[in-house]
C-alpha cells in the first residue's frame, strides 16, 4: 500500500512544489515553506513521521583476523558505503548497545569484511544494521531545505530567472564552440543546463571546467546517477596533475580502481593517512583495553574465589602476621633452622633404622644360642632345686639325730645307767646326703 502510495503520489507532490515554487512571481522567496509543505504531504502519504530506525541482524560473523570479521550478507540490501549504520554485537538484540561500531567495510560479492576495535570480541558475534524508516530521508530533505540559509540558486528559480551569465574566460584550447560555450556557462552563473549525445564530450567539458574552477579557489559538488560517470570525470582531473592531494575527494564506493587504490583521492584513504597517527594512538588504547579486559576477567575469577571471604579475619592475621616476631624473615630463619634439625634427625632415623636392621639380623642369627642358654638356664634352675631339697633333706637329717639323741639320753635317764652311745647311722646318711647334694 505504502509503496503504491509513493508511487503515485510522491513524483505528484514534487511536481506540485516545482510548480508552487515557480507558477508565481510573487510566492518569490517563500519557496522554502512551499517544499517542506509538500514533503509534509509526501511523509503523510508514507505512514507520518517519527517513524524509528530499528536493528536488523544480517548474519553471524567469522573472526579472521585481530579486529576483523567476515559477514555473509547474501539476500540483504546492503551498501558498502553504509558504515555508520552497522554494528557488531551478539545474537540477541539486547546486545547491540554493549556491541562495537564497524569503523572500515570492504564487499566483494557476497561477502562482507568489517574491521572493529582490535579489542572487540563479543560472544557470538553478529553483524546488525540500523534500518532507518521509509520516510527518513523526506524527512532529512524537508529538515535540511528548512535549514537553509542563503539560496540564491533556489531564489533565482522561484523568481522563474534560473539563467544567469555565461563566463567570459577564455576556454581552453582544443574545443568545438558549443564545447566552449558549455565550459562557460560551468563557470558562469545561474542555472545551466547542458545537453549532448554519448561522445559529444560532455566528461571532457566538466573535466577542464572543474579543473579551473578548483584552481579559482571554488568548490565544487559533482554527482551522477551512476559511479562510473563520476569516477571518469574525476579520472580526467587527476590525469592534469595540478591540485595537491586532498583537494578532490572521492565519497561513495568508487567503480574505477585507479580512483579506489589513489591515497590522493579516495576518502577511505585519505581519511586513514590524516588519521595514522591517531590509529597508532588508538591501537595503543585498543592494546591496553585488551589488557584491561584480561584484568577484569581476573578479578571476576577473583571475586568468585573470594566468596564469603572473611575480611575482619584477614585484618587480624594480616597484623598478626605483620607482627615484629612474626615478620617473614625470622620465619624463614626459623624454618631453615627447623629444616636443619628435620634434615639431622631424618639422618640419625636413618642411622638408627639401620643399627637396628643389622641388631635384628644379629639376632636371628643368635636364635640358636639363645635356645641353648635357655635350656642352661633351665637346668640350673632345676640344680638350684636339687640343691634346696637337698639342704633340706640334711637339715631334717640333723634335727632327726637331734631329737634322737634326746631321746636316748632320756631313756638313759629312765634307765637310771650310765650313757651308751648308740649308732643310728646318720651320720653316714648326712655324708651319703651331701655327697649327693654335692654331685
Amino acid at each position: 500500500m505504502a509503496a503504491n502510495l509513493r508511487k503515485r503520489y510522491g513524483k505528484l507532490f514534487i511536481v506540485r512544489a516545482l510548480r508552487w515554487v515557480s507558477g508565481r512571481a510573487e510566492w518569490g522567496v517563500g519557496w522554502r515553506e512551499e517544499i517542506v509543505t509538500a514533503l509534509d504531504e509526501w511523509i503523510a502519504a508514507e505512514g507520518g513521521a517519527g517513524g524509528k530506525a530499528r536493528w536488523r541482524r544480517l548474519g553471524r560473523a567469522i573472526r579472521t583476523g585481530e579486529g576483523l570479521y567476515v559477514v555473509d550478507v547474501r539476500g540483504a540490501e546492503l551498501s558498502p558505503d553504509r558504515v555508520d549504520g552497522l554494528r557488531l554485537a551478539g545474537a540477541e538484540q539486547g546486545s547491540i548497545d554493549e556491541g562495537f561500531a564497524v569503523m572500515d567495510v570492504s564487499q566483494s560479492e557476497s561477502t562482507l569484511t568489517v574491521r572493529v576495535a582490535e579489542f572487540a570480541d563479543p560472544a557470538d558475534p553478529h553483524l546488525w544494521s540500523l534500518q532507518q524508516p521509509p520516510t527518513f530521508l523526506v524527512e532529512a530533505l524537508k529538515d535540511g531545505i528548512a535549514s537553509l540559509g542563503s539560496a540564491p540558486l533556489g531564489d533565482l528559480l522561484a523568481l522563474k530567472k534560473p539563467g544567469g551569465q555565461l563566463s567570459r574566460a577564455r576556454p581552453p584550447a582544443g574545443l568545438f564552440p558549443q564545447q566552449e560555450a558549455a565550459y562557460q556557462a560551468c563557470l558562469g552563473t545561474g542555472f545551466w543546463l547542458v545537453w549532448g549525445p554519448p561522445g559529444t564530450g560532455k566528461t571532457l567539458v566538466l573535466t577542464k571546467a572543474i579543473g579551473d574552477l578548483i584552481a579559482a579557489g571554488k568548490r565544487i559538488l559533482l554527482v551522477s546517477a551512476t559511479n562510473i560517470a563520476v569516477d571518469n570525470a574525476l579520472l580526467g582531473i587527476l590525469k592534469g596533475h595540478r591540485h595537491p592531494p586532498g583537494t578532490v575527494v572521492r565519497v561513495g564506493p568508487p567503480q574505477l580502481r585507479e580512483i579506489t587504490e589513489n591515497a590522493d583521492v579516495s576518502l577511505p584513504l585519505l581519511v586513514r593517512a590524516r588519521l595514522k597517527a591517531t590509529d597508532a594512538k588508538r591501537r595503543d588504547l585498543s592494546e591496553r583495553l585488551v589488557a584491561v579486559k584480561a584484568r577484569l576477567r581476573r578479578l571476576g575469577e577473583l571475586d568468585a574465589a573470594l566468596a564469603g571471604f572473611d575480611a575482619a579475619g584477614y585484618r587480624r592475621d594480616e597484623i598478626f602476621l605483620r607482627a615484629p616476631q612474626h615478620q617473614s624473615q625470622r620465619s624463614e630463619a626459623a624454618v631453615t633452622l627447623h629444616q636443619t634439625r628435620i634434615n639431622s634427625l631424618t639422618t640419625a632415623i636413618a642411622a638408627a633404622e639401620r643399627e637396628l636392621n643389622e641388631a635384628g639380623a644379629a639376632y636371628a642369627a643368635i636364635e640358636h644360642d639363645r635356645r641353648l642358654w635357655a635350656q642352661v638356664d633351665e637346668m640350673g634352675a632345676e640344680a638350684a632345686r636339687v640343691d634346696q631339697a637337698a639342704t633340706e633333706a640334711e637339715a631334717a637329717a640333723l634335727k632327726a639325730e637331734q631329737e634322737t639323741a634326746q631321746a636316748q639320753r632320756q631313756v638313759n635317764e629312765l634307765e637310771g645307767g650310765s650313757p651308751r652311745h648308740v649308732d643310728t647311722g646318720c651320720h653316714a646318711a648326712s655324708s651319703t646326703l651331701s655327697m649327693v647334694c654335692c654331685s
